[in-house]
């Protein structure tokens, strides 16, 4: 049976199991690029990508989006760095997502000056999940790290389906003690 444009794969149960990922991206000069896009006249919504592949997720496309100015709310100067993973392909049709997501503000030093976390966001196949971080003065080097775990879809059928086999009675008169369901009181009609 081919399922053409379904949104879900057929599983085999028997071979079903989740996987897992990790993954770690340092930015450096974070404080450079926060400068360079608040400057008047540029472009607030600039973002700074990273793309990668995770072993175990053939067909998924991760995507690190760090915007320096946030999503381009409020004020310039009280604008939230914001980071954000996304996910793409076709091996996201279908498959249910926990993301993990870490947003890490450090000096140059390597001290960290802020930690964000989001946990156990969920995802169904393919889309995007950020946190934000208030801007700390100093900060040099954003840390974005990500734990994805994947499990595919729920399988089977929702509805419970009963199934019977009518046999012929064993005796040949009909019992007595049948109750009919339509009030008659004739066996007969």
């Amino acid at each position: 049976m081919e399922l053409g444009a379904s949104k879900f794969r057929r599983v085999d149960l028997t071979t079903a199991r989740s996987v897992e990922g990790a993954a770690e991206w340092r930015l450096h000069n974070l404080g450079a690029m926060r400068t360079f896009y608040a400057t008047p006249g540029r472009p607030r919504g600039g973002c700074e990508c990273e793309h990668f592949h995770l072993p175990g997720f053939p067909e998924v496309q991760f995507t690190f989006m760090v915007y320096p100015l946030g999503m381009g709310v409020g004020p310039v100067d009280s604008a939230p760095v914001t980071l954000a993973l996304h996910l793409t392909g076709t091996g996201c049709e279908g498959v249910g997502f926990e993301v993990d997501l870490s947003l890490s503000i450090q000096r140059l030093d390597g001290s960290q000056l802020t930690q964000e976390e989001l946990g156990s966001a969920p995802l169904a196949g393919a889309g995007r999940v950020s946190c934000e971080s208030l801007w700390p003065a100093g900060g040099d080097v954003l840390v974005a790290s990500c734990h994805v775990l994947a499990a595919p879809p729920p399988c089977g059928d929702p509805v419970l389906r009963l199934s019977t086999t009518w046999r012929p009675p064993i005796h040949a008169e009909l019992d007595d003690d049948i109750e009919r369901l339509d009030g008659d009181d004739d066996e007969f009609d």
